[in-house]
């Protein structure tokens, strides 16, 4: 885990690394303020989840045409006397930040925590690339570096503009 403060006329930190902790637990809901410790509470915000939320306010308009759409053909559907039951995929794991272990990423325990006038460009998982299927007598875990998924990010202080190169 890493940790920086800088300070001048700005002042931020962030943390990041692996906390060996999901989001829900109680040490990450401290840092993020959704839990008290000694009636004290973090201050710091989740990078992972402002890029996925600035992601989707992007996508916002078109999902929503979309899902008009889809409610549309549903409403012919139903009005053909057909059944019709809406399902949702799965999320992509690598949309909910899944970098642990890296033969099969089922869980998010590795983090970028921000505090002050910081804010996330962008954030991704690094050396996510596609494993041979299983196969007798083969350890995937000896194929893989490191038994997590890199984490890498562009971060901006806050009364400056993203770079997006």
């Amino acid at each position: 885990t890493h940790t920086h403060t800088h300070t001048h006329t700005h002042t931020h930190t962030h943390t990041t690394g692996d906390f060996n902790a999901l989001p829900t637990s109680s040490a990450l809901e401290f840092l993020v303020g959704r839990q008290e410790l000694n009636g004290k509470k973090g201050g710091f915000r989740d990078a992972w989840i402002l890029s996925q939320q600035a992601k989707k306010k992007a996508k916002g308009e078109q999902q929503a045409q979309q899902q008009q759409q889809q409610a549309q053909q549903q409403q012919a559907q139903q009005h053909e006397g057909e059944s019709c039951m809406a399902v949702e995929d799965d999320e992509d794991k690598e949309a909910l930040g899944y970098s642990f272990p890296t033969w099969a990423p089922e869980k998010r325990i590795d983090f970028f925590m921000l505090n002050g006038d910081i804010d996330v460009e962008d954030i991704y998982l690094i050396g996510n690339t596609t494993l041979p299927p299983p196969t007798a007598g083969l350890d995937l875990t000896k194929l893989v570096s490191s038994d997590h998924l890199g984490l890498a990010a562009r971060f901006y202080l806050t009364n400056q503009q993203p770079t997006n190169p």
